[in-house]
């Protein structure tokens, strides 16, 4: 799967999220507050390095209002392409390749 970005919206969201982890090329994370929608896009001092390319979110967890900002908080974010975090990035798809042979 080519993919530059996504977002998934379920009740929870745990079995969008698993399903999509699954799949070749995806890399989902669950969020259900702005902290985690910017985080995942790797774009707050701490935690620069995840670049989720869906993002999950549970709106029954999170509600309409919530969980439209969270995908705005999400959209905005920015993988920061620090090496230490490519190489992360890398072997998750390294890893990814193995799985779907």
């Amino acid at each position: 799967v080519e993919l530059d970005v996504g977002i998934c919206f379920g009740g929870a969201g745990v079995v969008e999220f698993a399903y999509l982890n699954q799949q070749k090329g995806i890399r989902a994370a669950l969020v259900h507050n702005k902290y985690i929608a910017y985080i995942v896009q790797g774009k707050t001092e701490p935690n620069q390095h995840n670049d989720a390319n869906v993002c999950v979110i549970g709106v029954d967890c999170a509600g309409i209002k919530l969980s439209t900002a969270l995908a705005m908080e999400y959209l905005r974010a920015e993988f920061d392409h620090e090496e230490r975090n490519m190489i992360r990035i890398q072997l998750m798809k390294d890893f990814d390749n193995v799985l779907h042979k």
